[in-house]
């Protein structure tokens, strides 16, 4: 995004809308402070959890404006998830979700990143927030089979597994199957975030899906064979559903097209009433509760 799009962004972002000069204030300040001053800040985040953001952390820096950057998709996660249960985070970056899973909710998290740098910084996120003990991170990527595969370098959140080599800005990476990560977890909440390797995690997640767990995903489609997985979840159980955090709404979408991010429930009638007895959640960067 260039400038003017991300003060777009953040004005028209729901969090956002009744104070959209107050988030363009953010964007700006955060701008200057970061030029004049560049390193990492330690941010409020959600309730008592923090964030270590630095400039060009993409997704980080949107939490930064809006407090919750994905907003429908990060909000059901605070209101379905509870302590202790298991929310596996697959392409956690530098742990934008598993803070909020350990911190916030006080979920048990398995967290998958690949990519050195950003597993460096999602580890300075667990101890800033001294979550350590609740979070287990692998240095790997979800694939349908184990094995060493090429991965990109230097793409903050778009990082992704590649077919072949790209010169310095790729490196070798260790792959493995999610069912056998996974090793007798039974997640509440899974998140598939691998810039169109979706078709592949959930090739290596077969028993997962047909032992009927989890009850929840979040899957980003990018991929291509988006429609092909999309009709093969749909088989294992899951409707695409859509969420409104502010009054806590789940709806069904019966002609769900496969693009960005889609919440997946088995069941929504019963999510609904999950939802509904969630705590409220603080919301630091816009003030607000959710």
């Amino acid at each position: 995004m260039n400038a003017v799009d991300v003060l777009r962004f953040a004005m028209r972002h729901p969090l956002n809308r009744a104070r959209p000069l107050a988030a363009a204030w953010r964007v700006l300040r955060w701008q200057m402070l970061t030029r004049l001053r560049p390193g990492v800040r330690t941010v409020p985040f959600v309730d008592g959890a923090v964030l270590r953001v630095a400039r060009g952390m993409t997704g980080a820096t949107g939490n930064v404006y809006c407090g919750l950057h994905e907003y429908a998709d990060m909000a059901f996660m605070l209101h379905w998830l509870r302590e202790d249960e298991w929310f596996v985070d697959v392409g956690a970056n530098v742990g934008s979700w598993t803070v909020l899973a350990a911190a916030a909710c006080r979920a048990r998290v398995l967290a998958l990143e690949p990519d050195a740098a950003a597993r460096a910084a999602l580890q300075a996120n667990l101890r800033a927030n001294a979550i350590e003990d609740r979070v287990e991170v692998l240095a790997c990527a979800a694939a349908a089979v184990a094995g060493e595969r090429w991965f990109s370098l230097g793409d903050d959140t778009t990082n992704r597994l590649l077919d072949a080599a790209a010169g310095p800005r790729a490196t070798v990476v260790h792959a493995e199957a999610l069912d056998a990560l996974l090793a007798g977890r039974v997640p509440a909440l899974l998140k598939v975030d691998v810039e169109g390797a979706e078709t592949e995690v959930f090739d290596g997640a077969r028993r997962l899906l047909a032992d009927g767990a989890p009850q929840a995903m979040v899957v980003e489609f990018g991929g291509p064979g988006g429609a092909a997985l999309l009709r093969r979840l749909r088989e294992a159980g899951f409707q695409p559903c859509t969420y409104e955090p502010a009054d806590r709404c789940i709806s069904v979408v019966d002609a769900a097209e496969p693009g960005g991010n889609v919440l997946l429930l088995r069941d929504p009638q019963a999510a609904r009433a999950r939802v509904a007895t969630a705590p409220r959640r603080f919301i630091h960067a816009t003030g607000g509760w959710l």
